[in-house]
């Protein structure tokens, strides 16, 4: 069964699944039950608001997301590989989905 990683954009956590749908903002927005560290609505205004940030920062967080899901070292190795090949290609694209597409690529 393949299942999707979703990264948090306010607080850059892993997240397996949303859960629950809730009316915000007159679009629905996602909240999700298995983020425990974060119960930040998914608004329009903290996606617009996400960060794009340098290759360093974005390892930092790709290190604390790889620790939460317990990859293997050669997950890891091409996780970061990843991270830096897509922030290359897409560089305006915010750090959440860039850490979600590796992610997604790995696992």
């Amino acid at each position: 069964m393949l299942f999707l990683i979703h990264i948090c954009p306010y607080c850059m956590n892993p997240v397996e699944f949303y859960n629950n749908d809730y009316i915000g903002e007159l679009q629905p927005v996602n909240v999700d039950n298995e983020n425990f560290n974060c119960g930040a609505l998914q608004s329009k205004v903290i996606l617009k608001n996400a960060k794009c940030s340098n290759i360093q920062n974005l390892k930092m967080n790709g290190g604390k997301i790889a620790k939460k899901l317990n990859l293997t070292k050669e997950q890891k190795e091409l996780f970061f590989r990843k991270i830096i090949e897509i922030k290359r290609k897409k560089n305006r694209k915010p750090d959440y989905i860039i850490l979600e597409i590796a992610i997604n690529s790995v696992i």
